[in-house]
């Protein structure tokens, strides 16, 4: 059986290797191989980039997450996906099932070392260790239950 047009996939050459089919004198063919690594991994991830906003712009990638969307509003308040991640976590972190040290586990930690983005340009660093030793000061004292009662304070 003989084909008329060419192959789409494979060796394009008689001889069947893929060498025979490059050019040597090819200017497309130097310039490439003169261009450094990074300069080709570039072009590379700028080609993939363009890949995703294709997709992301097309009618059919909004369409698919529309009907998505509903369906998860449809499903009620707490989807099954919602769920399963709240099981997940449960595992995963510790809960407030038990003591460590004496101390009780808070089902839930809120950071001490909250400070972030335009926020944390307003402190100097040894403000930012200061505020961050004290918050965990308060924290040991509110979970040892030493803030009860009249005699509270931190001094």
């Amino acid at each position: 059986m003989s084909q008329a047009g060419p192959q789409a996939n494979g060796p394009a050459s008689p001889s069947g290797k893929y060498i025979d089919g490059i050019d040597p004198d090819d200017p497309e063919y130097i310039k490439n191989l003169q261009r450094p690594a990074e300069v080709k991994e570039d072009l590379q991830q700028m080609e993939n980039r363009s890949r995703v906003k294709l997709v992301l712009n097309s009618q059919a990638f909004k369409e698919e997450l529309e009907a998505v969307v509903e369906e998860q509003l449809q499903s009620g308040p707490y989807p099954a996906g919602l769920i399963a991640l709240q099981q997940i976590t449960d595992l995963l972190l510790p809960n407030a099932k038990g003591t460590y040290g004496g101390l009780a586990r808070a089902a839930s930690v809120i950071p001490i070392n909250d400070l972030r983005g335009v926020e944390s340009l307003g402190f100097a660093k040894g403000e930012k260790l200061l505020r961050c030793k004290l918050a965990a000061l308060y924290r040991i004292v509110d979970l040892c239950g030493w803030s009860h009662g009249i005699f509270n304070h931190i001094s």
